[in-house]
This record gives C-alpha cells, structure tokens and sequence, in this order.
C-alpha cells in the first residue's frame, strides 16, 4: 500500500537509475489518492502521469526488462527505419521471441511482424513484409531489430515491442513503446505540390518561425506542444518537404549550368539550401568536385557551422584563394579566385540534415544538386615555351662538345605573347641519361620568381632578357658530360599575396660531350735487388717515364700486384698487394695485409716518378712474377680526384733455384789417451752449405748410464755458446768445478771444449750440437739447420777398486704401523783401501709397483760429509737414514703405512781420496731393489694374498686393477666350486647301484656305470 510522502517504484527510462542491477527504473516521490489502483503524480513535472498497479511496482526490479530506444524518434519519408529492442532478467531460453505491433495514435495496436510466428502481421502489412520492406533481424538471443525501408508517412505512430513470457512467475514489464514521427506528410488532396524555397520562407515569416542556418548555436528540442506551435501553415495548394536544396543562377558568364574559364581566372558557384521541419534540426553543407568516375571533396560546412577543406584543398583554403560564404538568409557561395587545371570537373551540393536522438546526432535525410560543370581553357602561354640551347662562340645543332677546362654556356629562351605579371621560375638540370623519367636528376642553378640565384660556385645563371636565360659552366671536366635540360614553371599572384603555378614545360635534354686530353706516360719496372736464398731481401722499382700532357692537375699512384708462376699454361689469377687511391691512401690486399703490418712488406715513393716494393724477407711462397699499374688522377673542381688513366707494367719474375741447407760437424779428441784428474779437450769443426752467411751456436752434451734401472742412458747439457758468442752454462751442477768447464770459439766454423780435472764420474759420450742461424731484418736471426757431431767417449782404463751395492733387510713383509728396516751394503773388490780415503753419496729410492714400469721415488739421501736431505711425502710414516758401519747405510720406515708398499732400492756414489790428495768421484752403482710388503692386519696368513692386496690398494687408479681382481676372485671360485664338487661325488653322495639294475641296461657297460 502507498502512503503519502513515500517512495514508489517508476518505471521508465530515465538517465537516474535506482541501482546498477535495475537499470532504467526511477524512485519518484508520489502521493496516494485512493485504494487499489495509485495515482501517483511526479512533483516538479507537470502533465505527466501513469497509473501503475502496487503488484507491478514491487516487481519491477526482480522481473524481465523489455526495452526500446527512449523517447521519440524522427524519420523523413523515403529512408530507412530501424528500431532496435531486446529483453534482459528472463527466465527459460537463452533465445526469446519478439513481437511488434503498431498504433497510429496510441490506442487501439495492429499485429505487425512476430519471430516466432510467420502469419502474425495484419493482413494491411503482408504485401510489405512479402517485398521485404519491412522486416525483423536478430542481433542476438536477446536482441532484434525492426527495419522498415522506404518509410511513409502512414508509418507515423507508436510501435510496440512485446516478448511472450518465458517465465516461472510473472515478473517485471513485457512490452515497451516508442513513439516514430514522420514528419512534412502529404496532403491527401492531389492537388498539392512540394513547397518551393520562397513559400518555405513566407510561411516561417507568417508564422513567426526562423529557420536555423547551418552555423546557428545549437538548441534543445521542446516538447511536441512547442512544436506544433511554430510550425509553419503551408497553403493549401503546396506541402512542405523537409529539406530543399538548389542551384542558383551562375553569376559568371556561360551557358546553361556549363562555365568555361582560363588558367588563373576567379570563379563563384551558389547553392541554395532551406529546411522547413518543425523539429531542432541541423544543416550541413558540402561541395564536392566529380572527375568522371571519381569525387573529391572541395569544402564543407558542418552541422556545428565549422568549415572542413578537402584533401588538397588546405593550401588554397588558409591562403584564401577557396573560401565558402553566405549569401541571403539561405544561399551559399563556394568561390575561387584562381582557376587551376585540378579545378575543372562537376561540382555538387550535397545538404544533409541531422537531428539529436539519445544524445547522439542521426542524419534523417540528405540531397544534392549539381551546381555547375567548370571547363578549364589553357591560357595562350601555357605551352608556347620554345628553348634554344647554343655553345659559347660556337653554332651547333643537338650536341655540343667542349674542351676540357673551358666554359660551357647554355641558354634558355622563352616565348610567349603576353607580358602580364606572371614571373618564371627557371630551373637547370643536369642527368647521366637522356630520360627524363629516371628519378634523380642533379639540380645546377635556379632561379626562382624574386630572380634570386640558387647554384654552386661554379655554376652562374645569368637573366640576358625578359625571355632568355643563361647557364655558364665554369672550368668544366669529364664529369660534366652529360644531358643539360630547363625546366620553367609561371607563377601569377594570388589572393592574400599568395603565388600559384599556372602553367610550367620542360625543354628536351640536349647532350654535352666534354672532350680533354688523356695523360700520356710509360711505365717500366725493374728489380734492382734479387734474392738468391730464402729470407734474402727483394726490392723492386716502378718507374714512370716519357710523361707528356701532364698539367699539376694531375698525379699519378701505383698498385703492386702478384701473380704466382705455374709450368703449365694455367689461367692464374693476380693478386693485389697494395693499392694508392688519388688522396695518397694506401690500402692493402688480403695477401699482403698482415706482412705489411709487421714490417715484412714495405711500400714507398723514393722519388716523383718512382714507386719501390721491398721484401725484408723473402720466403719461397714469394716466388712468382710481379707488376705494377700506376693511375692517372685528376683533380675536380670540389677538390676530389677522379682517375682517368692506367697503365700497366711488364711483370719481373722473382725466383732462386731452392736446395736444401746442409750442415756438417766432426768432433775430434787431441788426447785420446788420460787419467783421472786430466784435462779432456774436444773440438768441432763445421762446415755449412745452402746457407746464407751463417753463424753458428754450439752446445755440448754429455750421455751417461740414467739413475733409472730400465730407462735408457740419459743426455746431460753441460755448455752452450751462442750465435752472438755468449757463453751459458746448462746443467753442470758440480759447485767445487764451476770453473771446470770451458767452451770457445777458435775460428769462424771451430770451437773447443775443454773440462779440467776430469773424474771417473765424468766418463760417458760427448758431442757438439752445432745450430746454423741466418740473419732476417738486419739484427734479427733465423735458424736454418741443425746438426750432431760425432761422440768422443771419456772411458778411465784404471785398475783401482770395484764397488758394488747390495740391499738386505729382516723386515720385507711387516703390518701396519710396524718399523721397516732397509740395509745398503758397499763392497770393495780388488786393491784394499784406507776406510779414511773413501767415502760414499747414498740415496733411497722405490718404485711402489711390482714390476719397475713406474718412476722411482727419492727417499733420502746422505752425501759424503754426513749430510741427510730427506724428500717430502704425502703420507704420516716417517724416514730415517744413518750410516751404521763403514760399508753400511740403514734406512727406516717408522709407522709403515699401505703406501709404503714397493721395489725399494739404494745409489752410492763412491769418493776416492787419489795420493796427490784430492778426492775423485768414481761411477755411481745401483743395487737390486727388494720388495717391501705393507699387511692390513696379522690375520693375513699367506704372502702371496697380503701382496696382492698390497697391490691392489696401490694400483686402484690403473686400469688392470679391475681385471686382475676379477681374474683372482674367479680362479679362487672356481677352484673351490670343483673341489666342493669332487667331494660331493665321491663321499657325500655316492649311492650303491643293484645288480638287477645293470642287467636292465645290457647296452651300458660296467665301466660307465
């Protein structure tokens, strides 16, 4: 129920809604008047009223929503009508139905067109619905829209959009109306005619009704009473139409609609345009130009009485020389103060009218009028231009030549039969081509309509007379042969001082040959250093000679070039070494690049005429034949240089019979025969062929038994002596003989070795390794050979004592952690000795493997003064090592360790004390290695396993370890599995067989049984 003062639910359309999930619903305060049916009367809106039903007003916002577009619409007879609805807040399908019906005054509806039922439309719409004028199209399931084409005026009502229900409960409204105006509809009376523009005017002056012109401010529609207030009274003889658009009588001379104008001559085309509807409306106004098929758009005037120039028509509408304006209270006048050629075609008024509709503007009707055809006549000169071209004291037809250096004179001249104020702009072009198409012709010199020169510094554009103008060519070149043409554009004034193009030519390209004198020079090369060996250096000369018609415009360059010499007649191609551009900028070839960056290759210009090429050092890959191309360059006018000639050399062939470099050294003794304590002497001779200017290094060796057991015999270096004479000493370590060795050079290809107080440990084989060196570069040395002389053998033929070394210990198999003890033995044969006049160098050494095929390890050793020097290890068991005995020498393992495992073995340097009392050292002896086993733990019963395993621990990074594993553990299964088995057979498992089981077997014999 509904009390005063409270609020009710209203619906309709409205820009306010209650709530986002309501739209379109309004809270309007209303007052009560009596039960049952409300009345409710909106405050603040007089004369509007609905009557709603309170069951309709609570559902209202839970319900479906039909929709159509709010408030009325607007259409002019003749166009289309299109009235969209849909449906939201359903229940059932996604796909819902509609139907329409129509009402010409709002009462009583008739059945116009249904989706869901084919024959639903009256039977007054059929015909229409049949040709497809009126129809329904779905936009969506819930959406559809009403298109009525051609509209008339008995289209003018009230159409409504009903969807059946769908739903559980009814809810919410099913149908909506909108309101269609069709507005100016003709009398019924068949003796009226359309309004012309002049009753239209007399009419809104009767009525006291104004017309909006096209740029009028914009004004809000009223309502329909407004409207039917001032609408015009059209007599009874005419009916007004909405828009009437026409052509006003050309005010330019011409016949008919047809005008017929000359370049540059001003034009004015007027169009009419009025509207008499009743409702707020907007003009807009266009005038379009037609070429043929095509339009184009010259000037608009909007609806909001803004003007819009056409594409291309920006320049001439700022500068003024287009413009639009009013003439009367509803003429238009589209003028031009310059015909142009672009100018000529069809022009149209096209008048389209608009109105507002849901805040948005919709164009309801438009019509055009074709105004006027504009012919464009070309003016007398617009093609009258004629151009001579002459050579400066010279008459010469099409082609011109011209000396170089000299200047090249071009004339241009224009006729015409009128002497207005046009002004031509002269234009100079220059192309390599005679075809004017090509793109990119160079610009030379312009004159432009203030007769302001445009040109380079070597170019003058002269004005000779009104009608002729020349082109002047300073200290012309090669460069400026070519196609010379002009081109001519008038220029007349404008509006707003404003210049436009009315007519522009361009003359046929005329050729220009620029004749000049080629330099003229020889070219010789020679070699004036040949190399006879490799690293020789190689030098070659390009000279020019003879050189004639050279001005000091002109330089010459050089290009060296190299071509590889084959014995067949193999096309071989040449490669470039180095090229000179006019500028003086030398650029290498890929084959020379790096030499030439190291200094190896070198290019040069000695003198004015002469270009030099050196090798530093030539290599049997620079074998072959060379030449050079020395350019011609001249220098243009923009200070560039631009060869003009080459001309090439005879090729040098470079070349030297290549043989293989020979070197021989014979060493010899002087003394062959000597004792301990002697000087030993050796000298080598040398001698070198194939080699150029060679020097020589020498370094001597010596070969001697290697600590090594298995190894071969190992090569000390003792002294060298350089190329350059510097003598070094190599691994001569023996600190009391420093000075005991002596190496010199005795002659160029001679050199001498002496070494004083030779001892027994000295013996052994002694060569010269002889290096030849050539000289690269100047201080710079190359080796060239290598060779070994024969050997000179130091063997002392002495009957003093032998020594011998053997090693003994308690302990070769020990546990971890135990002390292993390892004793060296010295034994003295032959001739005794005084314990005081011997004294020995011991050192340890083992090779933890079973076999010697590993290095040997030193241990500890102790020199002949006592001194014990111990090498370091990684594991925690330490060494000790003392001499226990005159001929004994202990060593300790305390706190063995797994790595302690191997071949352990001991050196002794014998020191003899000679009578003249100096001490010599005899040669140093190696005894047998023993093998020191390492157990885990005293549970290991056998040897042989406790070494295997020893082994095995040690070799875990070789690759047999695996396989000698394997091996072990299969033979030791294997012998075990046949053992087990034979015990089985024979004691375990052996079972009595019966005689009467033989005798059913008679063919098996006992044997087998």
């Amino acid at each position: 129920r509904c009390t005063p003062g409270s609020w009710l639910l209203l619906y309709g359309h409205r820009q306010d809604p209650i709530s986002p999930s309501c739209p379109g619903v309004t809270a309007l305060p209303c007052a009560c008047t009596q039960e049952g049916p409300q009345v409710c009367q909106q405050e603040g809106l007089a004369g509007f009223k609905t009557r709603l039903s309170p069951l309709v007003l609570a559902a209202v916002c839970r319900g479906r929503v039909v929709r159509v577009p709010a408030g009325s619409l607007v259409r002019v007879v003749g166009t289309e009508l299109v009235i969209p609805c849909n449906v939201s807040d359903y229940d059932g399908p996604s796909e819902q139905n509609f139907d329409w019906s129509f009402s010409s005054s709002g009462g009583s509806f008739v059945e116009l067109a249904s989706t869901w039922e084919v024959g639903f439309g009256a039977q007054l719409y059929r015909e229409r619905l049949q040709r497809g004028e009126i129809l329904l199209r779905r936009t969506a399931n819930d959406a559809v829209e009403l298109h009525i084409k051609n509209v008339q005026p008995s289209d003018q009502g009230h159409y409504k959009c009903s969807t059946p229900s769908t739903d559980a409960t009814v809810q919410g409204n099913y149908e909506d109306t909108v309101q269609v105006k069709v507005p100016f509809s003709r009398p019924s009376t068949n003796q009226a005619r359309p309004c012309l523009a002049s009753e239209i005017r007399r009419d809104r002056a009767r009525s006291g009704w104004y017309g909006r012109r096209l740029h009028s401010a914009f004004l809000k529609g009223g309502e329909d009473r407004e409207m039917a207030r001032v609408q015009p009274q059209s007599s009874a003889t005419c009916w007004p139409t909405a828009l009437h658009v026409a052509a006003s009588p050309l005010s330019s001379p011409g016949l008919g609609r047809s005008l017929s104008l000359h370049l540059g001559e001003p034009f004015e085309l007027r169009c009419e345009a009025a509207t008499a509807s009743p409702l707020h409306t907007h003009l807009a106004l266009l005038w379009e130009l037609r070429h043929g098929a095509t339009r184009q758009r010259v000037l608009a005037l909007t609806r909001e009485g803004r003007l819009h120039p056409g594409p291309g028509y920006e320049p001439r509408y700022h500068g003024g020389d287009v413009r639009l304006d009013t003439v009367g209270s509803d003429g238009y006048r589209l003028s031009v103060n310059r015909a142009l050629a672009a100018d000529q075609g069809t022009y149209r008024c096209v008048v389209s009218e608009w109105i507002e509709e849901q805040g948005a503007w919709q164009e309801i009707q438009e019509k055009a009028v074709e105004v006027a055809t504009v012919v464009i006549q070309p003016t007398d000169y617009q093609d009258v231009l004629v151009f001579h071209f002459r050579v400066l004291r010279a008459a010469v037809g099409r082609n011109v030549s011209v000396a170089e250096g000299k200047e090249l004179d071009l004339s241009c001249n224009i006729t015409t039969d009128r002497a207005d104020d046009v002004r031509p702009e002269v234009t100079w072009y220059f192309s390599r081509t005679p075809d004017r198409t090509v793109p990119g012709p160079h610009t030379l010199a312009r004159l432009d309509r203030d007769s302001l020169v445009h040109s380079s510094p070597h170019v003058a554009l002269s004005h000779a007379d009104a009608r002729s103008y020349h082109l002047l060519v300073r200290d012309v070149s090669k460069e400026n042969s070519g196609y010379y043409s002009c081109h001519v554009a008038l220029w007349v004034p404008g509006h707003n001082r404003s210049w436009h193009k009315v007519a522009e030519a361009t003359s046929a390209p005329v050729g220009v040959d620029v004749t000049w004198l080629e330099p003229d020079y020889q070219v010789y090369l020679n070699a004036s250093k040949v190399p006879e060996f490799s690293d020789d250096l190689t030098e070659l000369e390009c000279r020019v000679v003879d050189k004639k018609s050279m001005a000091g415009s002109v330089r010459v360059t050089v290009s060296w070039y190299y071509r590889m010499s084959r014995r067949n007649d193999d096309v071989v191609t040449s490669e470039l070494l180095a090229a000179m551009d006019g500028d003086w900028t030398l650029k290498y070839g890929e084959r020379s690049k790096q030499r030439a960056q190291d200094g190896d290759f070198i290019f040069s210009k000695e003198r004015a005429d002469t270009f030099s090429f050196r090798i530093q050092r030539t290599t049997e890959e620079d074998r072959g034949h060379y030449y050079c191309v020395v350019s011609a360059w001249t220098k243009q006018r923009n200070s560039s240089w631009v060869k003009s000639r080459d001309v090439f050399s005879k090729p040098v062939h470079i070349f030297w019979a290549s043989e293989d470099s020979v070197l021989v050294v014979k060493a010899r003794q002087p003394k062959p025969f000597f004792a301990a304590g002697n000087t030993f002497e050796m000298t080598c001779k040398v001698s070198s062929q194939n080699i150029k200017s060679p020097r020589y290094s020498v370094l001597i060796t010596a070969e001697k038994p290697a600590g090594d057991l298995s190894g071969p015999n190992e090569t000390k270096y003792i002294i060298s002596l350089d190329q350059d004479a510097v003598v070094r000493l190599e691994n001569w370590t023996d600190a009391s003989r420093v000075d005991g060795v002596v190496l010199e050079k005795v002659q160029e290809d001679e050199f001498r070795y002496r070494m004083y107080q030779t001892q027994v440990s000295d013996a052994g084989l002694y060569r010269c390794v002889v290096t030849a060196w050539s000289p690269v570069r100047g201080s710079l040395w190359r080796e060239a050979a290598t060779s070994l002389s024969n050997p000179i053998e130091i063997d002392f033929q002495t009957s003093g004592p032998i020594f011998n070394a053997s090693v003994y210990s308690d302990t070769p198999s020990v546990i971890r952690g135990d002390l292993v003890k390892l004793f060296c033995i010295v034994t003295v044969e032959g001739a005794a000795l005084d314990p005081d006049d011997m004294a020995f160098d011991v050192s340890w050494f083992v090779v933890h493997s079973f076999g010697l095929d590993k290095a040997p390890i030193l241990l500890s050793s102790l020199d002949r003064k006592g001194i014990v020097s111990t090498a370091r290890r990684d594991w925690k068991s330490d060494l000790s090592l003392e001499r226990v005995g005159v001929l004994e020498f202990l060593l300790q393992v305390h706190g063995s360790e797994d790595q302690d495992f191997g071949n352990y073995y001991c050196s002794v340097a014998p020191w003899v004390k000679s009578p003249t009392g100096s001490w010599q050292k005899e040669a140093e002896i190696y005894s047998k290695p023993i093998f020191i086993t390492v157990k885990m733990d005293d549970s290991a019963e056998l040897l042989p396993s406790a070494v295997l395993c020893q082994g095995l621990e040690s070799s875990a990074e070789r690759l047999q370890v695996p396989l000698l594993i394997g091996v072990g553990l299969s033979t030791v299964v294997g012998l075990l599995s046949c053992l087990i088995g034979y015990c089985s057979s024979h004691w375990c498992c052996k079972k009595e067989v019966q005689e009467t089981r033989r005798e059913r077997r008679r063919l098996m014999s006992m044997e087998m049984d």
